[in-house]
């Protein structure tokens, strides 16, 4: 009962708010930028979005801020998550942290879902400089959210653009101004529309596995989709995969709203999906998701991004049977073992563990007790026991 569980635990975090004084970013066409940003590391190159934050439902969280920016003070804003007003971030509410001051946040990750962190000092300017990322909260139960089930991986997606004329000198290298001196800005015409800090070509690179286990049908992926931006994006599904809308802001859908064909996401907007093949006839081919952005002040839209769904298998087995064998922990995060109960050692010819795309990983001409998955990515694996007749499958868990 105890299996799947997320321990909640207290987490520290440290993040460092960083100024480029020199363009180091460089932009899909050989262009370089220069950005505010977070970065994990001192001395790590700024990029974006910031470092996804990934905790567990219930964990209380301290998030810690070190300001090395050169001049400007800088905060983490927890965008829709529960965090009292100390802890917001928003610098005239809570407080700033300055150049080579400390700052600490402290919340409890009381909502599974999708959220934003961002800088509140001089937003607009500092938000498009770099200074964004996402929050992910885990549920309790892995591969169960808000009373919909999930067996696929999970897919984060931050959308945003960049203007060039935003990223000069002037913008990213200001002074702290205690006066709140009036900065002139240009008018906003994005040339990037970015897609987790990617764009054009770059992103096709990346995509989307759904699963099919032809006795169950389909598997679930579950899918993260957040805009930082200043344009709206119009998510439009291919058909042959259901979507299917769990939450909103770190809330479940109200009942009655079920799958959708489009969804727009505004900016600030979070949402978590459940892709899946809806049905065995639909899978003869992968898909693409088309993004589009559009401006928010005439709905013309200005580009569209693309993300692949590829369409994974699971290793074909002889039959499936219960041969009474019982895997500990999981999920697991490193090592699990197996317990046979009834059947004798010398039943099991074969012991192989196989990813989810079909490769071998591991094989053992006899049983093998336990495993290590130290090193392999989370995901889903799948354990095979061969015996004279008959494969024994298991899906293996690694988070």
């Amino acid at each position: 009962m105890l299996e799947g569980l997320y321990a909640q635990k207290r987490v520290v975090k440290q993040l460092f708010s960083k100024i480029d004084l020199e363009p180091q970013f460089e932009l899909p066409d050989g262009n370089k930028i220069a950005l505010m940003g977070y970065t994990e590391l001192l001395g790590q190159s700024i990029s974006i979005p910031g470092p996804l934050l990934e905790f567990g439902e219930g964990d209380s969280v301290t998030l810690i801020l070190n300001n090395y920016s050169q001049g400007a003070p800088h905060t983490i804003h927890l965008h829709g998550l529960d965090a009292n007003q100390a802890n917001d971030g928003v610098p005239e509410l809570s407080f700033s942290v300055k150049h080579l001051e400390q700052g600490k946040y402290e919340f409890v990750a009381k909502h599974p879902g999708t959220y934003l962190y961002h800088c509140h000092v001089v937003s607009p300017i500092h938000v498009q400089a770099g200074m964004y990322g996402v929050i992910v909260i885990h549920p309790k139960l892995y591969g169960k959210i808000y009373g919909y089930s999930y067996e696929g991986k999970e897919y984060t997606f931050l959308t945003s653009e960049i203007d060039t004329h935003w990223h000069t000198k002037e913008f990213i290298q200001h002074a702290y101004d205690s006066n709140h001196t009036e900065i002139s800005i240009p008018d906003y015409h994005p040339q990037y529309l970015m897609l987790n800090g990617k764009s054009n070509s770059d992103f096709l690179f990346d995509h989307i596995e759904v699963f099919s286990d032809y006795p169950r049908r389909h598997y679930n992926s579950l899918l993260h989709f957040a805009n930082i931006g200043n344009c709206g994006n119009r998510f439009i599904f291919p058909s042959g995969f259901l979507a299917r809308v769990v939450s909103t802001d770190g809330r479940p859908i109200p009942e009655g709203v079920d799958t959708v064909n489009i969804l727009e996401v505004m900016p600030g907007e979070r949402y978590d999906i459940l892709l899946s093949n809806e049905s065995l006839d639909n899978l003869l081919d992968s898909g693409i998701i088309l993004v589009e952005y559009f401006d928010l002040n005439n709905s013309k839209v200005l580009g569209v991004q693309k993300i692949r769904i590829v369409h994974i298998d699971l290793p074909v087995v002889e039959k499936h049977v219960k041969q009474h064998a019982r895997i500990f922990p999981n999920p697991t995060s490193d090592i699990f073992e197996i317990t046979l109960g009834k059947i004798k050692v010398d039943q099991v010819k074969k012991t192989t563990l196989i990813s989810i795309d079909g490769n071998k990983l591991k094989s053992y001409e006899s049983f093998q007790k336990s495993f290590d998955l130290t090193g392999f990515p989370d995901g889903v694996y799948i354990l095979q026991l061969h015996f004279d007749q008959t494969i024994s499958t298991h899906k293996i868990i690694k988070h």
